[in-house]
């Protein structure tokens, strides 16, 4: 008989999933600031910037991404 309608292995599964996806949205967001910052202070100073503004696109995409497969996730139940 189960008395609740969430397991225990379900509230594992569940923290360790917000626990992977609060750092790693976290650490690519991030990520995606220190490029646009940088970029933006390199092209100011006029020196090529041609990598942070690498690292801001793709990170800026993968927040993207992360945001795209959070709503997939939640509509997929």
């Amino acid at each position: 008989m189960i008395v609740f309608a969430v397991t225990f292995e379900n509230l594992i599964v569940v923290a360790v999933a917000a626990g992977v996806a609060g750092v790693g949205v976290t650490a690519v967001f991030s990520l995606a600031l220190l490029g646009g910052a940088r970029s933006l202070e390199h092209r100011r100073e006029g020196r090529p910037a041609l990598g942070w503004t690498i690292l801001a696109a793709a990170a800026s995409l993968g927040v993207l991404g992360f945001a795209a497969a959070g709503i997939y996730a939640v509509a997929a139940l």
